[in-house]
């Protein structure tokens, strides 16, 4: 039988508790470190879906597009076709005509002195000209609309999309506005 001296015994013995501590101090490390990034992604979890309930909430408000407009004076444009309704500054011309290389059907608001006319695009796939562009929610005469940075609005109404657009003319806005704000449809 083979005896080991008091010194390898020690030795022994001494890295049998140091490997035991080691492995030990390393289950412990990694157990921290397992809490630490569950808290962490528990946090970031957190975050993200205050993230998300805040915009929920954003884009649940009812917001009012713009300025109030008096547009009591106002013309009111109908369209038999597709069913809209707005109302326009009395001076300005609407023309209609079917767009086909653009697949839109338009009504286009003139204002006098023949200034950039305000459009509106009526498309049955998607907003005109919006694909692409952050926009936000509003409510517009109690229905949901979109709008980028209140130069382009988009309203849906059945089957149709319909996109006004300011056009280069942001003098306009005032009217835009006005014209976006008494958006209506028939039954």
């Amino acid at each position: 039988m083979n005896h080991f001296s008091k010194q390898t015994t020690s030795f022994v013995i001494l890295f049998l508790i140091a490997a035991i501590a080691t492995y030990g101090a390393l289950r412990m490390n990694k157990k921290l470190q397992q809490e630490l990034a569950n808290q962490t992604n528990s946090s970031i979890q957190n975050k993200i879906n205050q993230a998300h309930q805040t915009l929920n909430q954003k884009s649940n408000l009812e917001t009012a597009f713009g300025p109030s407009v008096d547009t009591t004076d106002w013309q009111e444009y109908s369209d038999p076709t597709y069913n809209i309704r707005f109302k326009y500054p009395p001076a300005w011309k609407v023309a209609t005509k079917q767009d086909d290389s653009q697949k839109a059907y338009l009504i286009v608001l003139t204002p006098p002195q023949k200034k950039q006319p305000i459009t509106v695009y009526v498309t049955g796939n998607d907003y005109f000209a919006m694909d692409g562009i952050p926009t936000k929610n509003v409510t517009i005469n109690g229905m949901s609309a979109v709008t980028a940075n209140d130069i382009l609005v988009g309203v849906k109404h059945n089957a149709n999309y319909y996109t006004f657009d300011i056009g280069e003319n942001l003098n306009l806005k005032t009217e835009f506005q006005g014209v976006v704000h008494t958006v209506a449809f028939n039954q």
